[in-house]
């Protein structure tokens, strides 16, 4: 399936393009960009929860960085697919490093995040994020069970809630499928009937 450049300008192909918007958000901190990149009906899927509106995703960047000033995120090992010609459907590493003050002794922490984004036309449609707290309680020093006692969960919304297509291999929430990789994404749902 050709992919139209329409789906990644201006940059060079979808890698470049997560890399660079990545690191203009996380790194160069132009929260603003968030408006040029994100629908304002973009829907975040985290583990506490649905965040549905661009102006959702702009509140928890900025409490992101008021929180942790010296906060960056860096995309890594970004793979892609294209759903349709003009949308594509990304996964990535985001290696993130902190430097946070606990009982007046700064910590360093470090760890990976993973981020699925669906990108159509070049703007941010939908996105899963899965963040990896128990890397940070374990560098804070934190009772992980404390810190997921005192999480809020927002619930879930959107196409977390609904069934799931049922031919998940031709077309998921994100639009069609190519049928580039069907033995490994057979083996995949294999391994979820398992669990």
């Amino acid at each position: 399936m050709a992919l139209d450049p329409v789906a990644y300008q201006p940059y060079n192909d979808p890698d470049d393009f997560i890399r660079e918007v990545t690191d203009r958000i996380w790194v160069q901190r132009d929260v603003s960009y968030i408006v040029d990149n994100y629908e304002p009906d973009s829907i975040v899927h985290g583990g506490l929860g649905t965040v549905i509106g661009r102006d959702g995703v702009i509140d928890g960047s900025l409490m992101r960085i008021a929180g942790t000033p010296q906060h960056i995120g860096v995309a890594e090992d970004v793979v892609w697919e294209a759903r349709g010609d003009d949308a594509f459907l990304s996964s990535h590493l985001i290696f993130s490093a902190d430097e946070i003050l606990v009982d007046g002794v700064v910590k360093r922490i470090r760890k990976r995040n993973i981020a699925n984004c669906l990108y159509r036309r070049g703007r941010m449609v939908e996105e899963w994020v899965v963040r990896d707290e128990l890397a940070n309680c374990l560098q804070m020093g934190i009772d992980p069970a404390e810190a997921a006692l005192a999480q809020r969960f927002r619930g879930f919304q959107g196409s977390m809630t609904e069934e799931p297509p049922k031919d998940v291999l031709a077309v998921g929430d994100s639009g069609p499928r190519p049928d580039d990789f069907r033995p490994e994404c057979e083996m995949v749902l294999e391994f979820i009937d398992e669990v």
